[in-house]
């Protein structure tokens, strides 16, 4: 979390820039006004200034005392700089304390692109895809080690594959709002998310976050059934520790009528702490085809339950 010092830092750097002397040098903090006169704070108000960007003082307030010494006639500039200021600030901050159950784009072009393709795909078909799979990297592996396996199984089922490396449950959950799914009635929905958020939320935050995303999709696809799959071991123990808790919690969300929990953890490790290296690639994270192989075959009989 962002201390309230460095909020304050960077309004001060940002309606700073307005401020020049006649050298083009910024005076400690200062504004002139319309008779070119520097109007200067205190000593105790410039102190004041000092600790709060340096960080030795938390206080919002003090900073506004210190820096708004102005008179009528200029306020009307500052006001529209630091508004303009603020708007970059608050639009920075509120994407860097954005969290996992909050809906959010990626700022990549390549994924815009992807997402957009999606969104044609679904306009597309004319409302007819029975299967959608939903997920990052590992799913969209599909189209990647684990094509000859897709092609094989769920190509001629109609399954179209939504997965976008590098997305978590944010990322699913902005798509799903914004046209991938509009105009649709699939028969089911496989999702796999949350490994790539593991980083940086706790597990806790994860899980709301996918308890969202299940409801989320109930209400657009309101008679479409999720097969909800439990986030593979990765790593080595502390990993398993967290995705284990991950695991076990959404496993809560398994109603037996809309809402079915599939957790493949056991079948992808050897041991607790220990992927199994036949089934991962290097990193011990993505799946190589065996890995994929694998998958098909864990979920293919409630797969097919599903379907019927």
């Amino acid at each position: 979390m962002y201390k309230k010092h460095t909020f304050t830092a960077i309004i001060y750097i940002t309606c700073t820039k307005f401020e020049q002397t006649e050298k083009g040098k910024r005076p400690p903090p200062m504004i002139r006004n319309r008779n070119d006169t520097a109007l200067r704070p205190s000593k105790r108000e410039s102190d004041r200034l000092k600790e709060i960007i340096n960080g030795t003082k938390d206080s919002t307030q003090d900073l506004l005392v210190g820096f708004f010494l102005v008179d009528e006639a200029f306020a009307g500039g500052l006001a529209a700089a630091f508004a303009a200021g603020a708007f970059l600030v608050g639009a920075f901050f509120a994407a860097a304390l954005a969290g996992p159950s909050d809906p959010e784009p990626r700022n990549d072009a390549w994924w815009m692109d992807k997402h957009n393709s999606f969104v044609a795909n679904t306009i597309n078909s004319g409302g007819r895809i029975p299967i959608i799979f939903y997920g990052d990297s590992i799913t969209e592996g599909w189209g990647g080690p684990g094509s000859e396996v897709f092609n094989l199984k769920y190509a001629p089922l109609g399954v179209a594959n939504y997965g976008i490396g590098g997305d978590g449950t944010q990322h699913i959950l902005w798509r799903l709002v914004n046209g991938e799914i509009d105009g649709l009635t699939p028969k089911l929905v496989v999702l796999k998310i949350g490994t790539n958020n593991i980083s940086g939320a706790s597990t806790d935050e994860i899980v709301a976050a996918i308890k969202k995303i299940v409801e989320t999709l109930r209400m657009y696809l309101p008679n479409t059934k999720i097969l909800l799959l439990g986030v593979l071991p990765r790593n080595d123990a502390q990993w398993f520790s967290l995705v284990a808790d991950i695991n076990i919690k959404i496993s809560k969300l398994h109603d037996g009528q809309f809402v079915h929990f599939l957790n493949m953890f056991d079948q992808f490790s050897t041991a607790w702490g220990v992927p199994d290296a036949t089934l991962f690639s290097g990193d011990l994270l993505h799946l190589e085809r065996p890995g994929y192989e694998k998958w098909a075959v864990t979920m293919d009989k409630l797969f097919q339950e599903l379907l019927a």
